[in-house]
C-alpha cells in the first residue's frame, strides 16, 4: 500500500532519478578529471569515477530509504490510531437535542410517543448505568417520622 501510495506522488521514480543523475554526473566529472590529470592511465579514471559515484549517490540513498521507513512508521502509527478510534466509535452513544420530559413524574417520551421511566430510557440510548440512593432531603421527606430512621439518624450525629 505504501509503495502505491508513493508512486502515485512518484517520490520513488524521482528518487532513482536523482541518485542515477549524481552517479552519472559524479561518474563524468570524475572521468574528465581523471583524464585531465593523467590521460594514459584509464583505472585510475575509472577508479576515481566509482568513488565519486559511491560518494555522492550514498547519502543520497540512505536519505531515500531513510524517508521511506519514516514514512511506514507513520503509516502504521496512523493504521493504529484508525482502529482505536473505529472501535471507540463503536462505543459510541450520545444523546442530543431535546428530549421531551414530563414536569411531574420525570418520564421521557420516545420517537414512538410511548413514556418510559427516565432511567430506562438513558440507559437503551447511551452506555450510562444508574445506581439508585436517596438524597438527604428525600430520604426525610419519606422517612423522617419512622422510628428507625430517627435511631440511625441519631447513631450518625453521634
Amino acid at each position: 500500500m505504501l509503495c502505491n501510495i508513493l508512486g502515485r506522488i512518484g517520490i520513488i521514480r524521482m528518487t532513482i532519478a536523482a541518485v542515477l543523475f549524481f552517479m552519472l554526473l559524479a561518474s563524468g566529472l570524475s572521468v574528465v578529471i581523471g583524464i585531465l590529470l593523467d590521460n594514459d592511465n584509464l583505472i585510475r579514471s575509472v577508479f576515481t569515477a566509482s568513488v565519486c559515484a559511491f560518494l555522492i549517490g550514498t547519502p543520497v540513498v540512505y536519505s531515500f530509504f531513510h524517508l521511506i521507513r519514516k514514512l511506514q512508521v507513520s503509516q502504521m502509527e496512523l493504521e493504529v490510531t484508525n482502529e482505536q478510534l473505529r472501535i471507540a466509535l463503536k462505543d459510541v452513544k450520545e444523546l442530543s437535542g431535546l428530549l421531551p420530559i414530563c414536569a411531574s413524574c420525570k418520564k421521557i417520551r420516545d420517537s414512538k410517543g410511548y413514556w418510559n421511566q427516565l432511567e430506562s430510557y438513558i440507559e437503551s440510548h447511551s452506555s450510562a448505568q444508574f445506581s439508585h440512593g436517596l438524597c438527604v432531603e428525600c430520604a426525610e421527606a419519606l422517612y423522617g417520622r419512622e422510628d428507625w430512621f430517627k435511631k440511625i439518624k441519631y447513631k450518625a450525629k453521634n
